[in-house]
């Protein structure tokens, strides 16, 4: 199991906007009180730390059959034999994201979630393994799981490691069907 750690200066930045935002959110309950009004700006600045919190990555381990993201109050994990496939979105020349498109169940079928169409995991699998054909699947982005290796050290390592980890999984969901 490699371990990538998070970049220190993504979580000291983002640490401090939270204890800033805390600090004020205390500082208006102690000068004005608690009222409508008050409560409706607690209320928008605890909203504005919850996109900080999405944000922070301690660290990233991966394996041959998992990589689990863990975050200050959990951990997410996501097994390679349930992605159908992933996508990498390059921000600039340091800084990526990959998105896995992972397995569902919906009723008895299983499939893809992200996918628009009632395709089943396997023929998913099949159609973006096929390189000589035109892929024509309607993807949406926003329902994929996020991998975000640019916030940890030694990114495009990670980032090789999981892609040619998945390549492997994929061989084998393709010998089985």
């Amino acid at each position: 199991m490699k371990e990538y750690q998070g970049k220190s200066k993504a979580l000291m930045g983002l640490g401090i906007a939270i204890v800033v935002l805390g600090a004020i959110i205390l500082g208006i309950l102690i000068i004005v009180g608690l009222n409508w009004v008050t409560g409706l700006i607690i209320a928008f600045i605890a909203f504005i730390i919850s996109f900080l919190y999405k944000g922070m990555v301690l660290r990233i381990t991966v394996d041959s059959e998992k990589v689990q993201i863990y975050k200050p109050l959990g951990r997410k994990t996501i097994k390679f034999s349930n992605i159908a496939f992933c996508m990498v979105h390059g921000i600039d020349e340091t800084d990526s994201i990959i998105y896995a498109f992972v397995k569902r169940k919906i009723g008895k079928k299983t499939g893809v979630k992200g996918i628009k169409q009632n395709v089943s995991f396997e023929e998913v699998v099949k159609i973006i393994n096929r390189s000589s054909e035109n892929i024509d699947l309607d993807i949406n982005f926003n329902m994929a799981e996020r991998i975000t290796v640019s916030l940890v050290q030694n990114s495009e390592e990670l980032k090789n490691e999981i892609l040619t980890t998945l390549g492997g999984h994929q061989k084998r969901i393709l010998n089985n069907i």
